[in-house]
């Protein structure tokens, strides 16, 4: 049996070819012929990399699963088994050190307070580990920070005001119109929408906060969510539900929410390329953004081994006080982050021409769907082979218009350089002999005026 070298794909008037091999990617402006693959042979298009060479990971996320209580009762929500525990500050803070002396090496380290519960349930909590992940950056000279994500029912403007204060950066999960917020009530069955953007116009910066949407089904108008957020977040993330059929992607609404992607492909199209307005862009790929992922990775020319990193450079530590791999794993008794990382993916993502982008499937979905980790969800497959596509005919279209190409590219390396360590920073910790915190306090101040001199 030949293997295949290639994949050609079609969108709108665009045709483009991926090396399976590497994940390389090209516009093909002619058919191609069989001179042509020679030459793209010749010139090592197909070549396959070292993918056996691991670099040790910049950064490393502690995920913490501070409590189990939640204020509302989400109906796509994974935790059904809220219970009134909370984490220590002892546990919390004896995994943040024991996980930080396994990697001393890395450049930054994430401390994420969300999990099974809402956070703010526990802001004493959330207030002390800030505190001290304060002090540890100052130990350690590299950054220690605190991010969590909230429903924000209980971000009131003095929450918020103490979050800022104690440098805790968060996100608001909000799920775009107040229509699409209807999986998000209270135990009483009410929406929360209305009480969430009370909350958010009383925040006084919203320049570090981000909006997390969840989609759940074919009839959330993508644009008009990104459009509407905007108005507040300069970071929106889109994500789907996973593991769970009612509410998330399924045969029954794929092809709604394909359709929904390719409308907003244009959408961004028609504001970044004819408007000059890269506002919408860069608010997808600031973040964690599912689409923004894929073409960030695409614009940085990054491929990725493995989706997971899982036992790399994340870990997660559940309710019940152990370690798993991440906080989709937590409380699934027979898999801890040590023995996941031997475990065979699955052999059809060997074969998908876009596993560089992609990343293969989610471990913990692979183990909802079978118990293992070797079954693919079909249906997410196609939709992430769909934003492959529409990824590449987006970064082909901006890379035709020079000046908006070079912004956005400037911006991705920005963000990507977020991992690096900063020498002026160090350099400042150094020279004028004053904590990392401080320096980095500073320099932060200082880019952020840059930033609005530049706007």
């Amino acid at each position: 049996m030949i293997k295949k070298e290639y994949e050609i794909f079609k969108i709108n008037n665009r045709v483009f070819m991926t090396a399976i091999s590497n994940g390389k990617t090209v516009r093909l402006l002619e058919p191609l012929t069989e001179e042509r693959l020679s030459t793209f042979k010749e010139l090592g298009f197909f070549d396959i990399k070292d993918r056996k060479s691991i670099e040790k990971p910049k950064v490393i996320t502690m995920s913490i699963n501070i409590t189990n209580q939640c204020n509302l009762n989400c109906k796509y929500c994974f935790n059904k088994n809220k219970t009134p525990n909370n984490l220590s500050y002892e546990q919390c803070v004896g995994f943040i050190d024991l996980i930080i002396n396994k990697h001393i090496d890395s450049n930054r380290f994430i401390v994420d307070l969300s999990g099974s519960g809402e956070p703010l349930l526990a802001l004493d909590l959330v207030i002390k580990i800030a505190k001290y992940c304060y002090a540890k950056s100052n130990e350690i000279n590299k950054e220690v920070l605190v991010t969590l994500a909230t429903n924000g029912v209980l971000l009131t403007s003095d929450v918020a005001k103490t979050l800022k204060d104690n440098l805790v950066l968060y996100g608001i999960s909000i799920d775009g119109l107040k229509k699409d917020n209807a999986n998000r009530i209270d135990y009483y069955g009410v929406n929360c929408y209305d009480k969430v953007i009370t909350n958010i116009k009383s925040i006084d910066n919203l320049d570090y906060v981000g909006a997390a949407v969840t989609l759940s089904n074919g009839k959330q108008n993508i644009i008009k969510i990104v459009k509407k957020l905007s108005k507040y977040f300069e970071t929106i993330s889109i994500k789907p539900v996973r593991n769970n059929f009612e509410f998330g992607i399924n045969e029954n609404n794929i092809e709604k929410i394909e359709y929904n992607y390719y409308k907003f492909t244009r959408f961004l199209i028609k504001e970044t390329l004819y408007k000059c307005n890269t506002k919408y862009l860069k608010s997808i790929l600031n973040g964690e953004d599912y689409f923004g992922r894929y073409i960030y990775r695409i614009l940085t020319n990054q491929r990725i081994l493995t989706r997971c990193d899982i036992g790399y450079s994340r870990y997660s530590l559940g309710i019940d006080g152990k370690i798993y791999g991440c906080p989709a794993l937590v409380g699934i008794k027979n898999v801890d982050w040590q023995s996941i990382l031997s475990v065979e993916r699955s052999i059809e993502c060997e074969k998908c021409y876009i596993r560089f982008i992609c990343g293969g499937e989610c471990m913990a979905n692979s183990y909802n769907i079978a118990n293992n980790f070797t079954t693919n969800d079909v249906v997410m497959c196609r939709f992430k082979k769909y934003l492959f596509k529409l990824g590449h005919y987006l970064v082909s279209l901006i890379k035709e218009n020079k000046q908006i190409y070079n912004e956005i590219l400037e911006f991705c390396n920005i963000k990507k350089s977020r991992n690096n360590i900063n020498e002026t920073i160090k350099n400042k910790v150094t020279s004028e002999k004053v904590t990392f915190m401080n320096a980095k306090m500073q320099f932060d101040e200082q880019k952020q005026l840059r930033s609005k001199h530049i706007k």
